[in-house]
């Protein structure tokens, strides 16, 4: 049981196991001589197999849920860059007064 315990392990941490072939697979079974009853089950990803294997009788499940951060205010979208201010239609010049004569006033007596 140990020795099965130390392959699956090795299979976990060596990325070439992990990613190896089936046939790649058997040939490190059979040189780290473990059972064959637990080829098939290796190979074919039996869970359930390998725990009555290896005597597991309850399941375990952990689970580990990072601290949450306190809560902050959402942050404000950056604004736009400022644009320069649209130019706007010249002015047209005011009229002039007429250079005709002004009208006179008259005085009377």
């Amino acid at each position: 049981m140990s020795s099965t315990i130390a392959f699956l392990e090795s299979v976990g941490r060596d990325a070439a196991l992990r990613h190896a072939t089936s046939a790649q697979l058997a040939a490190a079974m059979r040189r780290e001589q473990i059972v064959p009853e637990l080829h098939a089950a290796i190979l074919g990803h039996g869970s359930v197999q390998i725990g009555e294997y290896l005597g597991v009788k309850e399941k375990i499940f952990c689970l580990n849920f990072p601290k949450k951060a306190p809560m902050k205010a959402p942050a404000k979208p950056a604004k736009a860059p400022a644009k320069a201010p649209a130019k706007k239609p010249a002015k047209k010049p005011a009229k002039k007064p007429s250079k005709k004569a002004a009208p006179s006033k008259r005085v009377v007596h």
